[in-house]
């Protein structure tokens, strides 16, 4: 009587069938780059004056930057979702380095904001909800993408 070997498991396969890889670490980053474009164009700042209040929306600096990085964060998610038989590695390196880069903008202009609150007793300056939106989910998108790296689908 013969004996078969036993079936081979390597981290994509399994009986050399294609694993796919979850959807909602692809779906969450998708999600997460429209929640970084959509912060960049809310208020980032608000100036409270004598003479009135006025918003600065993101897209009046570097806001610019990260509806770029949310929009590739968006795509890159979508990449993922379309093809989940095969690792994406630079994908989701791709989308860490993104979110660092936007959540980096947005602390910048986070602490910015923070020391003109303080410079001056006329003019005071809040946060906008824009930037607290943009630097949560970029940090949001950071840990998405490694835990998408490492996400593997069903073993049997």
């Amino acid at each position: 009587m013969t004996t078969l070997p036993p079936p081979t498991v390597t981290l994509d396969t399994v009986d050399s069938a294609p694993v796919l890889r979850p959807k909602w670490p692809a779906v969450t980053i998708l999600s997460l780059g429209v929640a970084v474009a959509l912060g960049s164009v809310m208020p980032w700042a608000t100036i409270v004056t004598g003479f009135g209040t006025i918003d600065f929306a993101g897209t009046v600096g570097d806001g610019q930057l990260t509806i770029a990085l949310g929009v590739l964060l968006g795509v890159l998610g979508a990449i993922a979702l379309h093809d989940r038989s095969r690792p994406m590695a630079w994908a989701w390196a791709l989308a860490a380095v993104a979110g660092i880069g936007s959540a980096g903008i947005g602390i910048n202009a986070f602490v910015n904001i923070t020391d003109a609150i303080d410079a001056d007793d006329l003019v005071t300056a809040q946060v906008g909800v824009g930037l607290l939106l943009v630097i949560a989910a970029s940090a949001a998108a950071v840990v998405m993408a490694v835990v998408g790296h490492s996400a593997r689908g069903p073993q049997q």
